[in-house]
């Protein structure tokens, strides 16, 4: 049996790489640190080992194998194990697998992994089922035990902007969500950022296709520059504006849409927001477009199927009508429990637009209830470029609890950023500016953070956590308390 060693394993990418592995014949071993990751059932689950330490003697056994998240390129194992072993970064096993299938990527600043969850519930539905496809991306569908894999013939992959990595990917189609100033360590503005998505637009292949949401002002800069340039590609549109080629708009029924193209039915999701719909909507037109690329896509209709004139708007339609089912994928907006009538959830958001989405989320879907959130900024470039609009999108909770920017605990605090948007927002309240925030506190101790909550809430709130580091388990703690 072929071995491989992964670094950096409790990672979101990297522990669904890991289970891929596993289905394709590998013996896996993990390295990592002690820190609780929420990816740690799904490892156990599945019986993928993994130590906690990054010591130089795990490099002892052969390994055929070895992929090492980029947060550890630089530590001294990954160093001496690319002298020793065929060697991948987790963006460059991406674009390996990228040569060997044909290749669908979702990129954007925001909703990459949950359109590429959808995606994968939508084509692993019904008939769907004999679809030949896979997909790797940051998370996986909630009470999903095993990756998705139905063959090898057809790949889905999440492509982030991150330092390039998403320019490695050699691509039949792409999606673009949408296009935000993120990632300030390496991009310095979004001018360069933009020319990456130029750079990205080239490498989609000859006659592929580019799906992109024009609700977005730089989308549609984008969208411009890949019409001037690759005349060959099928340029689907989407968006709540009237010239997409994909409208949304509105239902009569809360939690209802119209999509003029299909006529005037209505198609119920289980969600409420227009950034959340249109993630939707988005797959959707991915699963359709992915299906329309094979030979006989009527193949994998169910039987009960509306047949519409032209087999886009079929299956397109079909795949609204699986996601009606869709419960969503972990940490985003993760519904962990409820106490009493206390709802707790979790949330990846680490960017004030992310933050802003998940609270007028909750606002839509449970109108009156008090918010308590528990929020770890991640990385201090971003905190620190993005504090007026992180102020902003915080006080749209009731009660805030901040926590020390998740890489700068080792920097001492007076460096920390956080500290900065703790005494900018205590300011906000204190003049009584924007949003519902009444309530602040900077806490790092758990203990002390499960017993503010505990303190701030009258049994009809919801509480949640917010941000990279992984504070799921205090909100499942709190529940614990609760319940008992």
């Amino acid at each position: 049996m072929k071995k491989a060693l992964l670094c950096g394993i409790k990672g979101t990418g990297m522990s669904n790489l890991a289970l891929l592995l596993k289905e394709q014949g590998y013996d896996v071993l993990g390295l990592d640190q002690p820190t609780y990751f929420s990816t740690e059932a799904k490892l156990k689950n599945n019986k993928i080992n993994y130590l906690e330490n990054f010591e130089l003697s795990n490099l002892e056994s052969d390994f055929d194998l070895f992929i090492y998240s980029s947060a550890y390129k630089d530590f001294e194992i990954v160093i001496k194990a690319k002298e020793k072993f065929n060697s991948y970064s987790y963006p460059q096993y991406l674009a390996y697998l990228s040569s060997c299938s044909q290749t669908y990527a979702v990129s954007g600043t925001h909703g990459k992994s949950s359109t590429v969850g959808l995606t994968t519930y939508s084509l692993s539905q019904g008939n769907r089922k004999n679809f030949p496809f896979y997909s790797i991306y940051g998370s996986n569908i909630i009470g999903e035990k095993e990756v998705t894999y139905q063959g090898s013939d057809n790949l889905i992959i999440e492509a982030c902007e991150y330092q390039d990595h998403f320019l490695l990917y050699k691509l039949d189609g792409l999606l673009i969500t949408n296009i935000e100033f993120d990632h300030p360590d390496y991009f310095k503005d979004i001018n360069q950022m933009l020319q990456s998505y130029k750079n990205l637009i080239a490498n989609i292949k000859l006659g592929g296709f580019l799906i992109i949401n024009i609700d977005n002002y730089n989308n549609k800069k984008i969208l411009k520059y890949a019409q001037s340039t690759r005349v060959d590609l099928v340029i689907i549109t989407y968006g709540y504006q009237k010239n997409a080629t994909v409208t949304i708009e509105e239902g009569n029924i809360k939690g209802h849409i119209c999509i003029p193209l299909m006529g005037r039915r209505e198609y119920y999701l289980p969600t409420f927001s227009k950034p959340l719909i249109s993630n939707f909507v988005a797959s959707a037109i991915l699963s359709a477009c992915i299906l329309l690329d094979r030979d006989s896509p009527a193949l994998y209709l169910d039987d009960d199927t509306i047949i519409y004139e032209e087999i886009f708007n079929t299956l397109f339609a079909q795949s609204l009508h699986i996601l009606q089912d869709f419960i969503g994928i972990s940490r985003r907006l993760e519904l962990r429990g409820k106490a009493k009538n206390i709802y707790f959830f979790d949330d990846y958001a680490h960017h004030p637009t992310e933050i802003q989405t998940v609270y007028n989320e909750l606002h839509l879907r449970y109108p009156g209830k008090k918010i308590i959130s528990i929020f770890t900024p991640h990385t201090a470039s971003r905190t620190k470029a993005l504090l007026n609009d992180f102020s902003k999108a915080l006080c749209e909770s009731d009660v805030l609890i901040l926590t020390s920017t998740f890489t700068a605990r080792g920097d001492g605090d007076e460096n920390d950023p956080s500290k900065i948007l703790y005494e900018k927002i205590k300011k906000k309240i204190s003049l009584n500016r924007d949003g519902r925030l009444v309530s602040i506190f900077f806490l790092d101790d758990e203990k002390q953070i499960i017993e503010t909550c505990l303190s701030c809430t009258d049994n009809n709130d919801i509480i949640i956590s917010l941000g990279a580091a992984n504070k799921t388990y205090i909100v499942d703690e709190i529940a614990e308390i609760i319940n008992s």
